[in-house]
């Protein structure tokens, strides 16, 4: 048998590799199209208020997860999903020897399907889904009997009259009225109540009452069991047995509610036996429907005219407010904790607080209140509300009392109740002066500044203590153990910080890259040389020497004399390498011959033919099967060249953006700077203020100094690090935890700006998450605490020791050079690693990483302002979040502590924008 040519080889495999593909797609269509959904229904007859089953049954799906089946849109009919029984069986068959298994998988979805009237009923498709596979069943009609109606049945629905008021709790009841000489044969019933299943009206029951007897009701989502009352009454001269249910009732929208009335299928035994337990058996039934008539009801909002300011809502009667504080003596602008309970006879589900600066509430110049109303919790004593609100004003002596509204559906008016007022003793904030903050480093951990008081003998001490007395809104930080020095070189804070690149900063790093890509061809080179076929490189030096001694007989000035050395040289060539003999080089030869021994009066004689000479040039420069390596080799030289050229080029682009931009910031050069003067200087004048109200003014105007300089582009860490000192001064926290983030953003290394975004997060109060430390694995990663420029310039040494170790073991196959080589590369290679993974990092999380900006911010359990409160306290100003999502207003944003709450969009502030 003959071996296959690899020439041939290749048409096989591509037929082969098309073939398997084919299969492949064949296959997953097959397995695609191995699912099947089908329905079932039971047996005809069907009547108008009595379910009959429907089976949905999907065949061939994957056991896990159970398939979700979605049905159509129902017209006169109610469709309630039963469950769902899954089945799998397997089979083994083994034919001739061979073995066959077979595992099969079946869901049977079950649903009751009750028409509401005879005739016609088409059901839709019923669309079967598990994962991305996705099947329907086809539509099918069923004929729906009417059932016989009888006046010994009957039933109603009992309704208050209208209008009614949106969030009004009125009672509804649902009777059924048997004759009582036919409650004896009575087997069953099924009850169709369409006015309980309205969407705008909500429905509650009173569990709690002791009933032997309930009245089931059909419904879609399954049987609903009221519990009833049973008696017997005289109506419409008939003795009638009577089954009542009653609900509350409360509408949900200020629009009519309009359905279907009621229906009720009796079915009454006949000629009963005693079945074999003794119990009494009907041998045959029949049936019997009860109807009442359609409903429609008008539902109107509450009037809007007259209506009070502290009216959030509340429709019905009685209703109460108490009011309770958790403290009843502060410290200005320490919080308090007030439960605000209302109790009444009406929907508390609905009823909320009003803004709690309306008419009647609170004083916001006198209060720091949330920015929105809590939603309160519902329980068996009434709704509870919790409120934190700030005392700003320190002539404040009491919780006003408050006013809460409600509207009276039965005499139609606006009914207003007051909580009691609760007394408070409020007492001014200690005040820091500046010096105590410019001493803060030599003080002992024990003289800490919060609660504490200055010395008498301190410079400054008598007007810290006059100002103690001032009336001030909160209470000032204390801000020992903060690096609050600013600073003052405009060189630092107008300089702009550009993130440590790949190649490091400076002209070092990228030399070193540059000396190693050298290198690194250097060594390809010589790689390449010594790869190479002696018997090629014979060939090549020989016909670099017939190159040599071509060009040097046509350097001669006899035409003749020329002739006989391009002959001998020609000849030479051959002589070695007789492969290159030919048609082409006998008529060299012969031109050669002819012109050496021609007359020396010819003319031939007298002038060598320019052609001759072009084709010996060409015989010896374009032979061989080297030129395509020396192409390549050349190639490789100008691929190095190019990235040896690459970061030079950038680094001269970068200094010429660099250049450019100096020119345009010196245009404008004495203004910045004069606006840099005039920031620092307020921010040292306001160091140097001991009266509160003054200081926290200078370090607004500060603040607001240096971020016009960042809003106008001038992006350093210093001028982020000084805006933080000035916001956290400023008492703006959510402000300076940013300032800081986004100079860490810039310098990594930024110590001042490092130690002053922990002593910023320890300000926050002890409930609050905060991010943790670094612990585990994470502490591990001490290439972290190396600069990123100092391993960016290690990574280039790096570089260039792998690029010199490589080349010398190429050239020198003795010595541990090529070890030295291995290791400089793994070690650039991990440091160029920790480089971009850092990088990568910082940008994930600095778009990602959030700040709350404003005081006071409610957490809720859902993107909705009604929605319950995910934290009993709300968010302060400075909290650190991971934004997950952002919806409309809203933001889902993760604590340190892994919880996830919804935010007001409004309240945060990405650290990297975009």
């Amino acid at each position: 048998m003959s071996a296959w040519h690899p020439a041939h080889r290749r048409p096989v495999r591509t037929g082969l590799a098309l073939v398997a593909s084919g299969l492949l797609v064949l296959l997953s269509a097959f397995a695609a199209s191995a699912q099947s959904v089908r329905v079932q229904v039971e047996r005809a007859p069907y009547y108008v208020g009595e379910a009959f089953e429907v089976q949905v049954i999907a065949e061939d799906f994957e056991e896990e997860p159970t398939p979700e089946v979605e049905p159509g849109a129902l017209d006169g009919a109610t469709l309630q999903f039963v469950g769902v029984s899954p089945s799998t069986s397997t089979s083994i068959t083994i034919v001739n020897g061979r073995m066959t298994r077979t595992h099969e998988v079946t869901f049977v979805h079950r649903f009751a399907l009750t028409a509401r009237r005879e005739g016609p009923l088409r059901v839709p498709a019923f669309r079967v889904r598990q994962g991305t596979t996705e099947r329907e069943t086809r539509p099918f009609e069923v004929e729906v009997s009417s059932v016989p109606t009888s006046d010994a049945f009957e039933v109603r629905l009992e309704l208050p009259e209208g209008p009614l008021f949106v969030g009004q709790k009125v009672p509804v009841a649902i009777e059924l009225r048997i004759d009582r000489d036919r409650v004896e044969e009575l087997v069953g019933y099924q009850l169709l109540v369409p006015f309980f299943e309205s969407p705008m009206l909500r429905f509650l029951d009173d569990r709690s009452a002791a009933s032997d007897d309930a009245l089931e009701i059909q419904t879609g989502n399954g049987v609903l069991r009221l519990p009833a009352s049973t008696s017997e009454r005289t109506i419409g001269g008939r003795r009638r047995i009577v089954l009542r249910a009653e609900r509350t009732m409360i509408p949900l929208a200020a629009e009519p509610v309009e359905s279907e009335g009621p229906t009720a299928v009796f079915t009454l035994g006949r000629g009963f036996r005693q079945g074999f337990f003794g119990r009494r058996e009907a041998t045959s039934s029949e049936r019997y429907l009860a109807s009442g008539e359609p409903v429609r009801l008008e539902v109107v909002e509450v009037p809007r005219e007259g209506r009070p300011a502290s009216f959030a809502g509340a429709v019905g009667e009685g209703f109460s407010l108490e009011v309770t504080a958790d403290r009843s003596v502060v410290q200005l602008g320490e919080p308090i904790e007030l439960t605000l309970r209302l109790r009444g006879h009406g929907d508390l589900s609905t009823a909320g607080l009003p803004p709690l600066d309306a008419e009647g509430l609170f004083d916001a110049e006198r209060f720091r209140l949330p920015e929105e109303s809590p939603p309160g919790l519902v329980d068996d004593e009434g709704k509870t509300f919790e409120v934190t609100l700030r005392v700003l004003d320190a002539s404040v002596r009491e919780i006003p009392a408050l006013a809460y509204s409600w509207f009276d559906a039965g005499t139609r008016r606006f009914e207003t109740t007051r909580s009691r007022p609760i007394a408070l003793s409020v007492g001014a904030a200690e005040v820091i002066g500046a010096s105590a903050v410019a001493s803060a480093e030599e003080a002992p951990e024990d003289e800490a500044f919060a609660g504490s008081r200055p010395a008498p003998n301190t410079p400054g001490g008598e007007e810290e203590s006059a100002s103690d007395t001032t009336t001030a809104r909160r209470g000032s930080l204390a801000l020992a153990g903060a690096d609050l020095a600013v600073e003052r070189d405009p060189a630092k804070v107008l300089g702009r910080t550009d993130s440590v690149g790949v190649l490091g900063e400076g002209a070092l790093p990228v030399g070193l890259y540059g000396v190693g890509v050298a290198l690194l061809a250097v060594a390809l080179f010589d790689a390449r040389r010594a790869r190479r076929d002696p018997r090629l490189v014979r060939r090549e030096a020989l016909r670099r020497q017939a190159r040599i001694e071509v060009e040097r007989a046509l350097a001669g000035s006899d035409p003749r004399e020329v002739a006989a050395q391009l002959g001998r040289a020609l000849r030479a060539l051959v002589a070695e390498l007789p492969e290159e003999a030919g048609a082409e080089f006998d008529a060299l030869i012969a031109e050669c011959d002819a012109l050496r021994f021609a007359p020396e009066d010819s003319a031939r004689a007298r002038t060598l033919p320019p052609a001759l000479a072009d084709r010996a040039r060409r015989f010896v420069a374009e032979r061989g099967d080297d030129t395509r390596a020396r192409a390549s080799s050349l190639a490789l030289l100008l691929l190095a060249s190019g990235l040896l050229v690459g970061p030079g080029s950038g680094a001269a682009s970068a200094v010429e953006a660099q250049t450019a931009s100096s020119e345009a910031a010196a245009t404008d050069e004495a203004l910045t700077s004069a606006r840099l003067a005039e920031a620092l200087d307020a921010y040292q004048s306001a160091m140097a203020e001991p009266e509160r109200d003054a200081r926290l003014a200078r370090f607004a105007r500060a603040e607001a100094a240096f971020a016009a300089l960042v809003a106008d582009g001038w992006e350093s860490a210093a001028l982020q690090t000084n805006l933080g000192n000035a916001a956290l001064q400023a008492e703006h926290p959510g402000r300076a935890v940013l300032a800081y983030h986004r100079a860490l953003a810039l310098d990594p290394d930024a110590r001042a700006a490092r130690q002053n975004l922990a002593y910023a997060r320890g300000l926050l109060p002890a409930w609050v998450p905060r991010p943790p430390e670094t612990t585990g694995l994470a502490a591990l990663r001490i290439d972290r605490r190396v600069p990123a420029s100092s391993r960016a310039l290690a990574a280039a040494v790096c570089f260039a020791l792998a690029a010199g170790g490589l080349a010398l073991s190429v050239r020198r196959r003795e010595g541990a050079w090529r070890g030295l080589a291995l290791v400089a590369a793994i070690a650039w290679g991990l440091l160029l690693a920790s480089i971009v993974v850092e990088a990568h990092d910082r940008e994930r999380s600095g778009r990602s990483h959030a700040v709350v900006m404003v005081d006071d911010v409610p957490a809720r359990s859902a993107d909705s302002p009604l929605a319950p409160l995910a934290l009993p306290d709300p968010l302060p100003a400075g909290v650190e979040v991971e934004l997950l999502e952002e919806r409309g207003d809203w933001a889902r944003a993760r604590l340190a502590n892994g919880r996830d709450v919804w935010l007001r969009a409004s309240s945060l502030e990405r650290v990297r924008p975009g």
